[in-house]
């Protein structure tokens, strides 16, 4: 989930699968978006110029699995 912040204060959360932007060489303000797999909040039209910050909540990020634990060396065992 990532959650949009516009200038006015208004913050839009939208639930997808990939957001991605461009931001002006010069200015560093965000001048395209595309935003792809939609699970909700769709939003119809925004202007990326009214947008102040963009933030990803980090309790939805799919993360990997870590390794299991595993010996180093030629005597490495996995169970």
């Amino acid at each position: 989930m990532i959650i949009i912040r516009f200038k006015s204060g208004f913050e839009l959360p939208i639930t997808c699968e990939k957001f991605k932007f461009s931001r002006s060489d010069i200015t560093g303000e965000i001048t395209n978006y595309s935003i792809e797999g939609i699970e909700d909040n769709k939003p119809l039209f925004f202007r990326a110029e009214d947008i102040e910050c963009i933030w990803q909540k980090i309790d939805t990020v799919k993360r990997p699995l870590p390794e299991p634990w595993k010996e180093e060396g030629e005597n490495a065992k996995l169970d």
